[in-house]
């Protein structure tokens, strides 16, 4: 059996494909707004499957090969290169399977389960060699059984600002599924021994956040690339740096590396391709003009023969395209109605799957062009990412916090029945997975009734949380001044969402200098990653009231507008003071967020809680309870405040958010 180059996890990139839409109430990200992925949005349609594989665009191309293989390097010289892609054994066959199979009938995919693995987004996914366990990435990196309930395990610690933009981004297992790599918003890459969940190394690698990362197909050699425009290839044994390859451009750019380690590709401003060995740049694929705004993919095939790249631009062609890695010439185009977001070649490589925008994940047949299947659900916004079961049997596509499982009857059953049988954890620790797991036996202690539960309830002195009249008068945050010339897209009594045109370092100073003359005091910033001059984020506090104000660098600014500002009224609650029991142990104290664990089990702690704030005048708006966790939602005046308990590492842990609502 064919095996991939790397098992790679394909992931989206907070700012480039998620809206101003208030969905993190954590902590705003800095994102593109909604025009630049909607514009030109097409209507949906019901069309079948069998009819829009007829209708689909599939743009067999014949493109003229570049004049000739001069390489530029950093210093400017030229190198003279060309692209050898030598195939690992293994993947001898994959040119021929390709070949043969255009006229093997496809049996169309059904879905066969869904997995909520998050309160709002998965940040990436990686499977790990052995099918039957995957990683996804966020706030707190998780090790998930296909099928499960609960999560195998947490990378705890890695980001502690759960919610933010510094979150892991970027996961990707070796081809030998030794080694998982884990990097994201603080431009760290961590590489850790899977089987002991060890940290073997943590590399400082980038200025800037880390969107993706990639193994060589002997696993000797892993590459990232990110937001400060440079893709860096790295010996994963020893977390030496072997090579930069430095586009000079400060969008995102994306990787990946071919089967044989000596060549990288990269997606971002534009897709090129670069020796993996010097850093020297080989060439560009064409892209044409106008030119993509943002390649979101830049994928090897298995065999390395072909690169598919995908086109998050609305505008231009809302494609996935397939070039030849050694001609870099432009063989085929696969359509979507709106931008590609994600795409992945399935391990035999014959076949192609792509996410976009549209809602809609596709199933491409590479040697012909043939669209074979589009699944489609209502519910599902943008498809952020899809990736193929490393057997090929089944694809995940994902949106939001939801992974869908698409495959023959059959085809995940048998993987999630093994991981779950402790006699066959053949591949994985048994006892230490055991040890870890989020869902054994002493995590539940048998419920107990409401009104069997007693409660000692001890009412802190709190003040009442403010009344829109109140965060008004303390900040008319709508008209307080704003940046001359900005695109101003949002402005709510208790949020202003625009873009500027001017950079970080501008904007900082300009409201630093108007906060600090109406008597606001800057607090100080935990995270380093982001207090730098391309993210920058702080929270401002007067008579107890709380403001957070966020700068961010656009990865795609447009000629007039380059940086996003978000300003949020917190409201005036310290969740530093609210209820909490008696044996809490903070993990994490800030005054719009808290959180702590304790030995009460969930119902125990959910109940406390309403106990507590009842008698604190609080409001229960909402109440959820999921596979994730339970999230309690209360409000009182122009607060809400939620309330989330969930089962972390068999511990309880509880979190405190809270932010002012308004009109």
């Amino acid at each position: 059996m064919m095996q991939c180059n790397s098992i790679q996890a394909v992931g989206v990139g907070t700012h480039a494909s998620s809206r101003l839409n208030g969905r993190n109430h954590l902590m705003i990200l800095a994102l593109l707004p909604t025009a630049l992925l909607l514009a030109g949005c097409g209507a949906s349609d019901n069309t079948s499957t069998a009819e829009k594989a007829t209708e689909a665009q599939s743009v067999p191309v014949q493109s003229e090969s570049p004049s000739d293989d001069q390489t530029t390097n950093e210093s400017g010289n030229t190198d003279t290169a060309s692209i050898t892609n030598e195939t690992p054994p293994g993947n001898e066959t994959a040119t021929e399977t390709a070949s043969t199979t255009a006229n093997v009938p496809f049996e169309e995919f059904e879905l066969l389960t869904s997995m909520e693995v998050d309160f709002l987004s998965i940040k990436a996914i990686a499977f790990a060699p052995d099918g039957k366990t995957f990683v996804t990435g966020g706030g707190i990196p998780r090790v998930w059984q296909v099928g499960g309930d609960e999560a195998l395990f947490e990378f705890e610690g890695l980001y502690p600002l759960t919610g933010t933009i510094v979150e892991a981004e970027a996961l990707a297992f070796s081809p030998d599924g030794t080694t998982l790599a884990i990097a994201g918003g603080d431009g760290k890459l961590h590489l850790f021994d899977f089987e002991t969940r060890e940290l073997n190394h943590t590399i400082e690698a980038h200025d800037a956040g880390i969107v993706s990362v990639a193994f060589s197909g002997n696993g000797q050699l892993v590459a990232t690339s990110g937001y400060d425009g440079k893709a860096i290839v790295w010996n994963s044994e020893t977390g030496e740096q072997v090579s930069v390859c430095a586009s000079g451009d400060e969008r995102a750019m994306h990787v990946d590396l071919s089967p044989d380690g000596k060549t990288l590709a990269s997606g971002g401003a534009d897709a090129l391709v670069w020796s993996a060995e010097t850093g020297s740049k080989i060439g560009d694929l064409n892209l044409g003009e106008p030119r993509a705004l943002l390649v979101r993919s830049a994928q090897f095939s298995p065999d390395g023969t072909q690169i598919a790249t995908a086109d998050a631009t609305v505008d231009f062609e809302n494609a996935a395209m397939i070039w030849s890695a050694e001609s870099r010439e432009l063989q085929n185009t696969f359509k979507h109605e709106l931008g590609v977001m994600s795409l992945g070649f399935s391990p035999d490589g014959t076949m192609l799957a792509t996410a976009s925008v549209d809602a809609m994940a596709r199933i491409w047949r590479i040697a012909d062009g043939t669209l074979l299947q589009t699944m489609e659900e209502e519910e599902l916004g943008t498809v952020d990412i899809v990736a193929w079961m490393p057997d090929g049997k089944a694809l995940a596509v994902v949106s939001e916090g939801t992974i869908r499982f698409w495959g023959h009857p059959g085809a995940i059953e048998v993987a999630a029945s093994d991981a779950a049988d402790e006699d066959d954890l053949s591949d994985t620790d048994e006892a230490s997975f055991e040890a870890e797991s989020v869902h054994s036996a002493s995590d539940h202690p048998e419920e107990v009734a409401e009104e069997d539960l007693e409660i000692d309830i001890i009412v802190p002195d709190l003040r009442p949380a403010a009344t829109m009249e109140e965060i008004t008068q303390a900040l008319d945050l709508p008209n307080f001044p704003k940046i001359e010339g900005g695109d101003y897209q949002t402005s709510t009594t208790v949020q202003v969402s625009y873009l500027a045109p001017i950079l970080v370092p501008e904007a900082r100073k300009f409201y630093r200098e108007r906060l600090s003359a109406a008597g606001w005091e800057e607090q100080e910033q935990p995270a380093a990653q982001l207090d730098t001059d391309e993210s920058w984020l702080r929270e401002f506090e007067k008579d107890g009231y709380v403001m957070r104000l966020f700068l961010n660098k656009l990865s795609a600014p447009s000629e007039d507008q380059l940086i996003v500002v978000e300003f949020l009224h917190m409201g005036n609650v310290d969740t530093r003071e609210l209820p909490a029991p008696p044996d809490a142990e903070k993990t994490y104290e800030g005054v719009v967020f808290t959180s702590f664990t304790t030995s009460m089990n969930s119902p125990e702690v959910v109940e406390f809680m309403r106990a507590h704030f009842k008698k604190l005048d609080w409001k229960e708006h909402s109440f959820e309870d999921g596979a994730y966790g339970t999230k309690l939602t209360l409000v009182q005046n122009a607060v809400r405040l939620q309330a989330r308990v969930m089962m972390l590492g068999g511990k309880t842990t509880v979190s405190y958010d809270v932010m002012a609502i308004g009109e």
